[in-house]
């Protein structure tokens, strides 16, 4: 699932371009352990979270892969973490979870139903996004050309 929303977000935003790659479908199963550390507190999920922070930098700086892949795929899991894990009914966090559960459902549904509804209608979400550009290419790397399309 995890690679399908990144596929579906790379393709939303930059749909000149095909880009093939597992960095996306990765960074979801990081997605999936960080809900499961969210919905289970007693977990330590600040290593984790700085694993997140150094992927996610060195991934925007150094290499050349799909950014918005690597956010889809990120998402996508995390939401898919909430919905599918099941959390402890006796703890004090129930509640919440339950909560948590529910909006993250229909959160996910939107999400890729409405990702694809808007990619069968041919939109491109870069033309709609002011920030586009900052996630397409970082000003640190080479080659940085903020309004180039690869084809």
């Amino acid at each position: 699932m995890s690679g399908m929303g990144s596929s579906l977000f790379s393709a939303l935003f930059i749909p000149t371009s095909v880009s093939v790659g597992v960095s996306g479908a990765i960074m979801g199963l990081v997605g999936g352990t960080l809900s499961d550390l969210i919905m289970h507190p007693n977990k330590s999920i600040w290593t984790l979270i700085g694993a997140i922070i150094i992927r996610s930098g060195l991934v925007l700086i150094i290499s050349q892969a799909n950014n918005f892949g690597i956010i889809g795929g990120l998402i996508t899991e995390i939401l898919l973490g909430y919905v599918l894990l099941i959390s402890r009914k006796h703890s004090r966090f129930a509640p919440c979870q339950q909560a948590l559960r529910v909006n993250s459902s229909v959160l996910l549904t939107i999400r890729l139903m409405g990702g694809m509804v808007l990619f069968l209608k041919g939109v491109a979400m870069s033309d709609h996004c002011s920030w586009y550009h900052y996630l397409r290419c970082v000003p640190i790397k080479r080659n940085c050309k903020p309004n180039h399309v690869e084809i």
